[in-house]
């Protein structure tokens, strides 16, 4: 497993300005990592005899960075774990750090799509 080299996890607000911050493109309103926007979505199927299928309910976190969007996905029924979809490489970068610090202070795992499946990128306790 890869994981992410990032600064010990806090409880207070951090202005990520010197990590990509608002001053060169980074994550969220002011540089603190907050996203952008921040959805509550539904999907579900029926089968023929009206039966669920499925139901996912979940919530998707949308940031702007270096002019891309980013997203990152929680399923309320796991709360304690988000996969963010964006290339780990670039996960690395100082632009994303106020992104990862917001993320690590609400989830236990983070997680990134690559090889072919989800991969644990960073792990609390």
């Amino acid at each position: 497993m890869k994981t992410f080299s990032l600064p010990p996890a806090d409880t207070g607000a951090d202005n990520g300005a010197e990590n990509g911050g608002a001053d060169n493109g980074g994550a969220g309103n002011g540089g603190d990592g907050a996203p952008d926007r921040i959805e509550h979505a539904a999907e579900y199927m029926f089968n023929a005899p009206g039966q669920l299928e499925f139901y996912y309910n979940f919530l998707i976190y949308s940031w702007t960075i270096d002019g891309a969007t980013v997203s990152a996905r929680a399923y309320l029924d796991d709360i304690q774990e988000v996969s963010v979809f964006a290339a780990p490489d670039k996960l690395e970068t100082p632009a994303f750090a106020p992104l990862l610090r917001y993320l690590q202070r609400r989830y236990r795992v983070i997680k990134t799509f690559g090889d072919g499946s989800y991969q644990v990128r960073y792990k609390r306790g």
